[in-house]
């Protein structure tokens, strides 16, 4: 499935008028290029956010998804299935990730720092 934000050119165009529209609100110049610059960036962890939490409703991930949701690149999730860290599921060709084993792998493998007082 391909969602119409990931067009870049797509995004983009949505990106400017929705800062058009926070200019009518709130004086937001979309011709600032440094200001439109840092509203780009904001939507742009919204969302990575958005993602993450759609993602976080699904039982099976697919490596992308799951790659975002982790915060590990693809090919790291992949050395952690051949070292045997994490289990992927196959169904028929489509490789997917359940996120029960994610986050067990995730669990095993982050290390937990206190803060100094």
């Amino acid at each position: 499935m391909t969602y119409p934000i990931a067009d870049p050119s797509v995004r983009t165009n949505a990106v400017i008028e929705s800062a058009r529209g926070l200019h009518a609100v709130q004086g937001f110049d979309p011709e600032d290029a440094v200001q439109l610059t840092a509203y780009q960036e904001y939507v742009k962890n919204c969302l990575v956010q958005l993602v993450a939490m759609y993602a976080c409703s699904k039982r099976y991930l697919k490596i992308p998804e799951a790659a975002d949701y982790s915060g590990h690149s693809r090919s790291a999730l992949y050395e952690a299935h051949k070292r045997g860290e994490l289990i992927f599921t196959k169904f028929g060709g489509a490789t997917r990730i359940e996120k029960a084993d994610l986050d067990a792998f995730l669990d095993s493998t982050g290390v937990k720092i206190e803060a100094a007082e």
